[in-house]
C-alpha cells in the first residue's frame, strides 16, 4: 500500500476540472454507491451511473451503458469484483477498472493491479477517489491514442511492405512476359495458317491485358497512375464485360439484374482499371448472398453540387456517372462500415483485405467518389461516382523505369520483319513509338526522329548511311544493330549486338536521348 502511494506522489495529478463521466459501480450497498458518487460530484465530476451486483446486470450494462470507468467492490453476494474485472478486460483491455473496498491487504492490492485493475482505494479514503478516477480516465485515453498510433503505423508499414512486393513482382512478371510477346510476334510472321495467325493476335491481346495489370501493380508500388486515363470508355460495354467475368461465379438461386445503359454513355478513364473495380464489386455482391438473392446493376448520369461533398473531397464539374451495385446479402453493421476501407480488413474467410482499398484506390485516381449504404440483414448498395467531364491536364505518371519513353517515335532502318517487330515491341511496350521504314528516303517525307536504329546486316550498306542520313538533313543520333561481331561505324553513337534484349536497348535510348522537360515547362 505504501509503495503504491509513493508512487503516485511522483505522478502529477490531473488538473482538476468540469468533467462528465459514466460510471458503472458493481456495488451491493446503496449507502457506499451513494458516498463515492457524492465523493465525486464535491470534485466537480459530472455523473451518469449504473449500480449493479448480479453478473447479468453487469454485462447488459457494458453493453448498453457503455461507460467510462467501472468502480468494483471486491465481494458481493453470487458476485466478485475480480469476476467482473476478468469479464471487462475480456471486452476492453483500456477501460479503466478501479477497486473501491472496505478493506484490502497489501498481498490483494498487488494481486488485483496484476490482474488488470487500474487502481485500488479504501472506502475509508473517499477523498483519494476522485484523483484516481480522473489519473485512470486520463491514462486511458493516452493508451488508446497511442495504440491507435502504433496501429497506424503496422497498417502502414504492411502497406509499404505490400506496395513493395508488388513492384517486385510487376517488374519480374514484365520481363517474363516480353520474350512471350516478342516469341508470338515471330511464331505470327513465319506462319501462313490463318488459324496460327488468329491464335496469336488472340495471345497478343491477352498479353497485353496481363501488361496492363503488370503496369497497375507498379502504380500500386509508386502509388502513381498508369497515364491510360486519357481515353474514353463505353459504360455499356465496360459492364458487359465484369458482368461476363462474374457471371461464373453467380449460383443458380442468385439473380443478376442489369437495368438498361445509355449505348452512348461514356466517360473518360482506364477501362481495364474500372472493370477490375466493377468485377470487384460484383463479386463481393455475390459473396454477400447466402441463399436466394439478387444482385442489380445501374448506370446513370446524375447532377452533383458541393452540398453532397463529404471534408476532403472534391467536385470535378457536375456531371457524373452514378455506377450502382446492389444486394439482397446480410448487409453490414456500422463498425463493419468503419473498417471497410482498412487494408487487410476483411469479413470473408480466405479474403486478403485490399479488394475495396483497390477500388477506392482506383476511384480516387479517376477523381471520383464512393458512397456505401448498409444494413445488417438489408443487403448492401456501393456507389461509384465519377466525372464525366475529362480531366482539364491528363498526364502521364509513372516511374522513369517502369515507362522511361514519352511517346517519341525512334525510326527503325532495314532488318528483316521479326526483327522489326521485336524491336517495335520493346519500344512500344516501355512508352516509346517506332517507325518501320525500308529505305533512308522513307525519312524525307517524315519529321525528323529523335533517333535512327539501322541493321547493319541488311539492305543498306554502313559506310554511306550516315552520309545519306546528313543529306536529306537527318543529324540525330544514329545506332546500328545486328550481328554481335560487327564493328561500329565511325560517327555513329554505337552498335547494339544480336541477341537485342530490352534493357540494352533501354540503356542505349536512356543515354542518347534528352530527358523529357519537366511538367508544366
Amino acid at each position: 500500500m505504501n509503495a503504491r502511494m509513493a508512487a503516485e506522489a511522483s505522478v502529477p495529478s490531473p488538473a482538476a476540472g468540469p468533467l462528465e463521466l459514466r460510471v458503472l459501480l458493481v456495488e451491493d450497498d446503496p449507502l457506499d454507491a451513494r458516498l463515492a458518487l457524492d465523493a465525486l460530484h464535491g470534485d466537480g465530476i459530472t455523473v451518469e451511473h449504473r449500480v449493479v451486483e448480479h453478473r447479468e446486470d453487469f454485462l447488459a450494462a457494458l453493453a448498453g451503458f457503455h461507460p467510462d470507468i467501472v468502480l468494483s467492490d471486491v465481494s458481493l453476494p453470487g458476485f466478485s469484483g475480480y469476476e467482473a474485472l476478468r469479464l471487462l478486460r475480456g471486452r476492453d483491455r483500456h477501460l479503466p477498472f478501479v477497486f473501491v473496498s472496505g478493506t484490502i491487504g497489501e498481498g490483494t492490492a498487488i494481486e488485483a493491479l496484476r490482474a488488470g485493475a487500474t487502481d485500488y482505494i479504501l472506502k475509508s479514503n473517499s477523498a483519494r477517489l476522485p484523483v484516481a478516477v480522473r489519473r485512470a480516465v486520463a491514462e486511458a485515453e493516452e493508451r488508446r491514442a497511442r495504440d491507435a498510433a502504433e496501429a497506424e503505423l503496422v497498417r502502414g508499414q504492411r502497406y509499404q511492405t505490400l506496395a513493395l512486393l508488388a513492384g517486385s513482382l510487376g517488374h519480374d512478371l514484365r520481363n517474363t512476359l516480353q520474350p512471350v510477346l516478342m516469341a508470338t510476334s515471330m511464331i505470327e510472321n513465319r506462319s501462313h495458317d490463318a488459324d496460327v495467325v488468329r491464335y496469336c493476335t488472340t495471345i497478343r491481346g491477352c498479353l497485353q491485358q496481363s501488361l496492363a495489370l503488370v503496369r497497375a501493380m507498379l502504380d500500386l508500388a509508386s502509388g502513381a497512375s498508369s497515364g491510360t486515363h486519357g481515353g474514353l470508355v463505353r459504360v455499356g460495354a465496360l459492364v458487359d464485360a465484369a458482368v461476363l467475368l462474374a457471371r461464373p461465379t453467380l449460383r443458380g438461386e442468385v439473380v443478376l439484374d442489369i437495368s438498361a445503359i445509355d449505348p452512348a454513355l461514356e466517360l473518360p478513364g482506364d477501362a481495364m482499371e474500372l472493370q477490375q473495380c466493377v468485377l470487384n464489386l460484383l463479386l463481393n455482391a455475390v459473396q454477400s448472398i447466402d441463399g436466394p438473392g439478387r444482385v442489380r446493376i445501374e448506370a446513370v448520369p446524375v447532377q452533383l453540387d458541393t452540398g453532397f461533398l463529404r471534408e476532403g473531397e472534391d467536385l470535378h464539374g457536375d456531371r457524373y456517372l452514378r455506377l450502382s451495385i446492389s444486394d439482397s446479402g446480410r448487409g453490414m453493421d456500422a463498425d463493419t462500415l468503419a473498417q471497410l476501407f482498412t487494408p487487410f480488413f476483411t469479413t470473408r474467410t480466405g479474403g486478403t483485405g485490399l479488394g475495396l482499398v483497390s477500388c477506392r484506390r482506383c476511384v480516387e485516381r479517376h477523381r471520383g467518389l464512393m458512397r456505401v449504404h448498409s444494413e445488417p440483414g438489408r443487403g448492401s448498395r456501393f456507389d461509384i461516382l465519377l466525372p464525366l467531364q475529362p480531366p482539364p491536364q491528363p498526364q502521364r505518371a509513372g516511374d522513369v523505369d517502369d515507362a522511361p519513353g514519352h511517346g517519341e517515335c525512334i525510326a527503325v532502318l532495314g532488318g528483316d520483319e521479326r526483327e522489326v517487330r521485336q524491336i517495335a515491341d520493346i519500344l512500344e511496350l516501355y512508352g516509346y513509338g517506332a517507325l518501320a521504314l525500308a529505305d533512308i528516303a522513307d525519312l524525307e517525307h517524315t519529321a525528323t526522329p529523335p533517333l535512327v536504329l539501322f541493321a547493319a546486316h541488311g539492305s543498306l550498306r554502313a559506310g554511306n548511311v550516315l552520309a545519306r542520313l546528313r543529306a536529306i538533313g537527318i543529324d540525330c543520333p544514329v545506332l546500328s544493330f545486328g550481328k554481335r561481331d560487327a564493328v561500329p561505324l565511325g560517327g555513329t553513337a554505337g552498335h547494339l549486338a544480336a541477341p537485342l534484349n530490352a534493357p540494352i536497348l533501354l540503356r542505349a535510348l536512356a543515354e542518347l536521348l534528352p530527358a523529357p522537360p519537366p511538367h508544366g515547362d
